[in-house]
């Protein structure tokens, strides 16, 4: 199956799995290239096919794990913030597909 078949494919499901999903979420590619977007993340600014480290500062982007998910095979996610605030994040590797990887966020507040 050639790549862009293989993206389409992987694109249906992440819109039917992460449209909904409150958070911002998109599909990478191990090059760190957006392959698709749910709606929470275009309207945060990430579009297809630009390099999501090239959204925002660089400091924003000092602690994501993409490389290890890719290394790894194996899901990852920042360790929360001592406050109880912050981001959840995550990045998670897509079984039978190792090219590619989820990576979402969602605000939380511990009470």
């Amino acid at each position: 199956m050639e790549t862009t078949a293989v993206e389409a494919k992987l694109a249906e499901a992440f819109h039917l799995m992460y449209d909904s999903f409150p958070g911002v979420a998109q599909l990478n590619h191990t090059s760190k290239r957006i392959v698709a977007v749910n709606p929470a993340a275009r309207a945060f600014g990430r579009v297809e096919g630009m390099v999501c480290s090239q959204h925002g500062s660089p400091e924003q982007h000092q602690g994501c794990l993409a490389g290890k998910v890719a290394r790894q095979g194996q899901s990852t996610c920042l360790p929360p913030m001592a406050d109880g605030t912050g981001l959840s994040v995550f990045w998670l590797p897509i079984e039978g597909y190792p090219e590619y990887y989820i990576h979402f966020a969602s605000a939380y507040k511990n009470a």
